[in-house]
């Protein structure tokens, strides 16, 4: 393999532990020696990006019938390529908003149950969702697939279960990225970005030094870009960063809330890291919400 693809390799590989759950280490020296993938050229180190970028979980830890008080309703889906999704639907009695999660990384819909509680408390009802091959959506996840899972999500959401409800979308982490790309597809009332960054490109050059040298050719062409999107006109944004987030940096919420036209809003959680958000002040992260929310009504 030449010293490009395998730089290109290594550059994957390391900007998808940066957005993995776990804060492991990012190689900033160069490729590791020993990668290996054979007489791979760039196109094919570029396939490498999806399988390394995305760490689905299949398996539910609670799978509740409830969240709240509130019935779950299972729901499915197409996405554009066939593959049938998951998602659950919290309708709240009396809600006037409907809030659509786009879920972060290292988890699925079964993680985000205390942020649906916490939305059902600002009267709002809620769907979340599975992206492809995470949960019991078929399929597997790739950086375009997720972002038309995410409109797919919006458009079954908005046919079946909005009615005269006001839209919010709400991202977490890499949800964020997929939250954005919605946004410039379709419409809404607000949005949410929780821990978000300001672009997969900008998370690589923060977190691998050799990543400069990498041709833009190799690089995958949709890069997640939280700032280009705010930037445009869009509803009331509220982004939400822990003080102590050891994988998304504050500073990527920082320069996000720099860039972003008006109207925005930015709440800093202390002490809270990247994957404790929800555990370590939900009472703050609530009382954002309402807040916000309340701007809405």
């Amino acid at each position: 393999m030449n010293k490009l693809t395998r730089m290109l390799v290594s550059t994957t590989s390391a900007l998808a532990l940066a957005l993995a759950a776990g804060g492991l280490s990012i190689p900033a020296s160069g490729p590791p020696s020993h990668l290996d993938f054979g007489c791979a050229q760039p196109a094919q180190a570029r396939s490498f990006y999806d399988a390394m970028l995305f760490h689905p979980r299949t398996e539910f830890r609670h799978n509740p019938d409830t969240v709240g008080g509130v019935a779950k309703r299972d729901v499915t889906f197409k996405a554009p390529d066939g593959s049938r999704l998951r998602g659950w639907y919290f309708d709240l009695p009396g809600s006037d908003k409907i809030v659509l999660v786009s879920e972060g990384n290292g988890g699925n819909m079964d993680y985000l149950t205390t942020l649906a509680e916490m939305l059902m408390q600002c009267n709002a009802s809620v769907l979340l969702y599975d992206y492809e091959g995470y949960g019991q959506s078929e399929g597997r996840p790739s950086l375009r697939r997720v972002v038309n899972d995410g409109v797919a999500a919006y458009d079954y959401m908005s046919k079946n279960l909005a009615e005269k409800k006001k839209i919010v979308l709400l991202g977490v982490s890499l949800g964020t990225g997929v939250t954005s790309q919605i946004l410039a597809q379709r419409k809404a009332d607000a949005v949410i970005l929780s821990s978000p960054f300001t672009s997969l490109l900008d998370m690589a050059r923060l977190k691998i030094g050799y990543f400069k040298y990498i041709p833009t050719i190799a690089l995958p062409r949709q890069h997640l870009d939280n700032v280009a999107a705010m930037r445009k006109e869009h509803p009331p944004l509220l982004i939400l960063h822990g003080t102590d987030d050891e994988l998304i940096p504050l500073s990527q919420s920082e320069a996000l809330f720099a860039s972003a036209s008006t109207p925005k809003t930015f709440v800093k959680l202390d002490k809270a890291g990247h994957n404790d958000t929800f555990r370590l002040t939900k009472e703050a992260y609530l009382q954002a919400l309402k807040d916000f929310f309340a701007t809405l009504n």
